[in-house]
């Protein structure tokens, strides 16, 4: 649908989600940030584990489908 907007499961101090967020802004595609605290250890619960079962940040979520974003450290 075109309503649709995307879920990006992120955190402000993961450099690898803020690279997806200046990405997404860039290209003025509509989402929406969940806010994953790493620093709780949010990433390690079950819930989000099954989104991304290695507990990495970030994840891009398009309706029922999940998309891990593995972004290399040294570009």
């Amino acid at each position: 649908s075109k309503d649709m907007v995307l879920k990006l499961y992120s955190s402000t101090i993961s450099t690898s989600a803020q690279r997806v967020v200046c990405v997404l802004a860039e290209k003025q595609i509509p989402f929406e940030v969940v806010e994953v605290d790493i620093l709780k250890s949010e990433n390690k619960e079950p819930a989000y584990k099954e989104m991304q079962p290695w507990g990495l940040l970030p994840v891009l979520v398009s309706g029922q489908r999940q998309l891990i974003i593995d972004v290399p450290c040294n570009t």
